[in-house]
């Protein structure tokens, strides 16, 4: 076992002061902030039994970093490097656990039933890691009760509207900004969408307050309810909202430029407007841009027209990720393959449930030819100075959609700025590119941050990137690198040996011989590089 390195951002983070451990101290003298437990100890050596959910899950706080390499839609709850674990099946054929880096993903994978179980669930964990602070149920709330509507389009462009019950809503010391509620969905929609759609969804699951309040107002307004005591009668404009609009119709195809190059393009048609997202080349590279036109006939522009979007809503484009089965990997591989590849992978983002979806090939770090053929997969990242109107998002079975409009965050005016300055000119017939939000991790950080990612790394991390390293370099000691990926790989490929003889786990040995034999073909490739060079 490896003992705490006193130097990590954990060894050296204050106690929290508010988790069971730090409330119940001068009871007994070794007690530690649940919160600080070392970087490079490993998961299985520090877990704690999950207070709260069944038998064998498991907790540790880690890494807190590791948020940070792929884009995320956002988490409800922010508990910085919590990691869960859920126990392995006898019915699996994996030998791998599978971990969640957000409570809320681990909660709906526990896939409970019963509201007062998992009222209790959420509670009992929360008291554990926030004490006395942690939210309580609060059964008063305007929303318990209320009926919900979850709108989204699936995988195969076919519109989902799942219905349900706010069954819950959480409140840490009635505080209602911080309120998060859970959301009761009907069985007959999870049977619908799982036989007709294919689409899998648990029966409960955390929603974020501006969730909760949107697919209030979505029900109202798709039954048509009316009267003072509707919820958009009894909310007001500081109040945070969000639900999503599917479009009417929907068609992608690939288009054929001037100058013969074909670009894919995707077409909505939505309560009577035409919006054509398409790609396009500047100095830059491939960007994406919209634009819009009335249906309504001898009226092509919106001009003078306000925009169809009510505040709240957002335009659901489909899913962006995953596309295919490989697009799906483990954080720890895709830190590996991001390093090898120069962070040069911007098409990806996080699930919480400790996969990262990336829609680039292994081998060259560009994007796969499942999504090349999406115009989603070529939108760019806003710079400092600019406002995103593209944001992720997470539908109910777990895929990444995007969606086009603003986000209302309870700030009327900044709200209408934003609409003003980057939506209503689309209504009134201008072509403006759209952008997501940036990754959070700059440039300058990413070499040491992802290499230090790699030196944390437990033994079933490790046991995952060997098998991806080795899989990248089968074949031929002749396979063709790129001299920065070759450099890169041996960098990688160094730290993650150094981590094995670190951790002296023996069940690493048949890892290091792979990373070890991945080595002996890049540097095969290498010598062959400086042959040919030499010949010239």
């Amino acid at each position: 076992r490896l003992t705490p390195c006193g130097e990590c951002i954990l060894c050296n983070a204050p106690d929290c002061e508010r988790c069971s451990v730090c409330l119940s101290k001068g009871q007994t003298e070794s007690d530690i902030c649940i919160r600080k437990s070392c970087c490079k100890i490993p998961f299985e050596d520090k877990a704690k039994s999950l207070v709260g959910f069944p038998p064998n899950w498991q907790y540790a706080f880690c890494d807190p970093n590791q948020g940070i390499f792929a884009k995320a839609p956002r988490q409800i709850l922010s508990l910085a490097g919590l990691v869960m674990r859920r126990p392995l099946s006898a019915a699996s054929p994996t030998t791998m656990h599978q971990y969640f880096h957000s409570f809320e993903a681990a909660f709906s994978a526990v896939q409970l039933e019963d509201i007062k179980e998992a009222t209790k669930l959420v509670e009992t964990f929360l008291s554990h890691v926030h004490g006395s602070d942690a939210m309580k149920s609060y059964p008063d709330h305007f929303l318990v009760g209320r009926r919900f509507c979850f709108e989204f389009t699936n995988i195969n462009g076919m519109n989902v509207a799942m219905f349900g019950v706010i069954s819950t809503c959480f409140r840490e010391r009635s505080e209602a900004e911080t309120d998060i509620f859970m959301i009761q969905y009907d069985l007959d929609c999870i049977e619908i969408a799982l036989k007709s759609l294919g689409t899998n969804i648990p029966r409960l699951q955390l929603i974020s307050s501006e969730q909760a309040w949107g697919g209030c107002i979505s029900f109202e307004r798709k039954a048509r309810i009316h009267g003072r005591h509707s919820i958009v009668r009894s909310i007001d404009q500081a109040t945070a909202v969000e639900y999503w609009v599917t479009p009417d119709m929907r068609m992608e195809e690939m288009v054929e430029q001037e100058d013969g190059i074909k670009v894919p393009m995707l077409t909505i048609l939505l309560r009577g407007y035409k919006f054509v997202f398409s790609a396009h080349n500047d100095d830059e590279g491939i960007a994406v841009s919209v634009s819009c036109t009335s249906m309504n006939v001898g009226n092509g522009n919106c001009n003078n027209e306000k925009s169809i979007l009510k505040p709240g809503e957002l335009i659901d484009l489909g899913v962006f990720c995953p596309l295919i089965d490989s697009d799906i990997k483990p954080l720890p591989v895709f830190v590996l393959k991001n390093y090898i590849h120069n962070f040069s992978i911007d098409s990806c983002a996080g699930d919480g449930n400790g996969y990262v979806y990336d829609l680039t090939d292994d081998r060259n770090g560009m994007i796969h030819i499942a999504a090349k053929i999406k115009v989603l997969s070529y939108v760019r990242s806003c710079n400092a100075s600019e406002v995103p109107t593209i944001h992720g998002g997470l539908d109910p079975s777990g895929r990444v959609h995007l969606l086009y409009g603003v986000r209302y965050r309870g700030d009327w005016e900044e709200y209408s700025s934003i609409m003003e300055a980057e939506i209503q000119p689309v209504f009134r017939g201008e072509q403006r590119e759209v952008t997501l939000a940036r990754n959070l991790m700059m440039n300058e950080h990413q070499e040491w941050r992802y290499l230090s990612a790699m030196k944390y790394f437990g033994p079933e991390d490790i046991l995952q990137c060997a098998e991806f390293i080795g899989s990248l370099f089968l074949g031929s000691p002749t396979v063709v690198i790129s001299i920065r990926m070759r450099e890169r790989t041996l960098s990688a490929a160094n730290c993650l040996r150094h981590r094995i003889s670190e951790l002296g786990d023996p069940r690493l040995n048949i890892a290091d011989q792979l990373i070890q034999h991945s080595i002996d073909l890049v540097q095969a490739s290498r010598q062959q590089y400086n042959n040919n060079n030499n010949k010239l």
